[in-house]
């Protein structure tokens, strides 16, 4: 069965965050959804459903790619060593090595026509399609079937190490560790909803659904849990997009919202977005913006430094714990204000989600963080345990 393509139109009560707005490029302009957006250095590549693919080098004018493209019903993009790869939702893979001056079909071993998802990890495509999952290890030139007791609509994928999961229509997730030989259910507390999305931050995978909002597992997908805290009853979950621990949600009609501490809460990040455009098909991040793929056939950006130093406030799940002083000079000291000693993994990110420093601590009554040899700016503070995430924004100013 196809999956249609919604629009659920809400109204919506927008956050204004003063000088943090999305702001609208010049393109695509078409009349089709942008489905699909994927990022190679300066190109910029959106795939539209009923326009075909367009390019922009400057993320603000676009233009049509579509030489060879037949099917001009694009449902996804992926970009693997120099070769452009597209999913049509009538007539399989097109592949493209020029940056898509022109394109040829690519669909040997590969007997499905609709490609719902593309992935690429450790330079293998992986396809989700309506014949369940397909992989290739030369750039879509030959395709392998992968769907062994999983032979659904696959519409989402994500991998960690040796671990493959794929959402499907069939209102479940699969999961396989030999390289999709096999598969095993890995959905128990999943609702009655397909998966349209699937990511992995660290040790959490997470899976938007259709209506029901995002599901959360720590342990392989053993056990999911809902975590929509902040989202709109009834959300769609279109997309997802990760920078460092944040992660984005791209729904359809009510824009998108943002986690900082893995799901347990969610803000809504909309301001600039209105009517069609807070239906978000595709999330896409380089550097330090996020691109949005809208219903109306346009490209909305926004800096993430706006989003997470203006957009959101930090949401602390355990008041146990004080951080001082904030902005930090020489040191930053963590306090334990609980009567048990505790034990975290403390890790320091940029805003942009480079790692500058982890350590495991124990928490008896303060912990000093040295930061003298860290630069001046914005940093994220994550404690970690089994139970426990606790995330908080400090400055280093020197």
């Amino acid at each position: 069965m196809k999956r249609s393509i919604l629009l659920l139109i809400v109204i919506v009560s927008l956050a204004t965050t003063a000088n943090a707005q999305w702001v609208k490029t010049n393109g695509p302009d078409s009349s089709g959804i942008v489905s699909s957006i994927v990022i190679n250095g300066t190109k910029i590549f959106a795939g539209t459903f009923g326009e075909g693919a367009f390019l922009s080098t400057d993320g603000v004018n676009w233009g049509s790619i579509d030489n060879g493209l037949s099917d001009s019903s694009l449902y996804s993009l992926a970009y693997n060593n120099s070769t452009l790869i597209a999913g049509t939702s009538h007539s399989g893979i097109f592949v493209s090595t020029n940056n898509g001056t022109s394109w040829t079909p690519s669909n040997t071993g590969l007997p499905a026509t609709f490609i719902y998802t593309l992935i690429v990890n450790n330079g293998i495509v992986y396809a989700g399609t309506d014949q369940g999952m397909f992989i290739s290890a030369n750039n879509g030139a030959n395709w392998t079937a992968a769907n062994a007791g999983a032979l659904y609509d696959v519409y989402a994928i994500a991998i960690k190490d040796s671990n493959i999961f794929e959402g499907t229509y069939a209102n479940q997730i699969y999961r396989s560790t030999n390289n999709g030989a096999s598969w095993t259910s890995a959905g128990n507390g999943l609702p009655n909803a397909s998966i349209n999305a699937m990511v992995i931050i660290d040790s959490n995978i997470f899976a938007g659904t259709n209506g029901l909002g995002v599901y959360r597992s720590t342990n392989n997908g053993a056990m999911w849990l809902l975590k929509s805290n902040g989202l709109p009853t009834g959300a769609f979950i279109w997309t997802f997009a990760v920078s460092g621990h944040y992660i984005f949600a791209g729904t359809l009609g009510n824009g998108v919202y943002i986690s900082s501490n893995y799901g347990e809460n969610w803000v809504p990040v909309n301001t600039g977005l209105n009517g069609s455009d807070l239906a978000i098909y595709s999330l896409a991040i380089f550097d330090n913006t996020i691109y949005a793929g809208t219903y109306n056939g346009y490209v909305w950006k926004r800096s993430l430094s706006e989003i997470i130093t203006s957009g959101i406030d930090e949401t602390i799940i355990n008041k146990e714990i004080g951080i001082y002083p904030n902005p930090a000079k020489e040191n930053l000291t963590i306090v334990n204000k609980s009567t048990t000693n505790q034990s975290y993994t403390v890790t320091l990110r940029t805003i942009q989600g480079q790692q500058v420093l982890s350590k495991d601590i124990k928490l008896v009554n303060t912990y000093s963080m040295d930061v003298t040899n860290i630069a001046n700016g914005i940093y994220i503070l994550t404690l970690q345990n089994e139970s426990t995430q606790i995330v908080e924004k400090v400055i280093v100013q020197h």
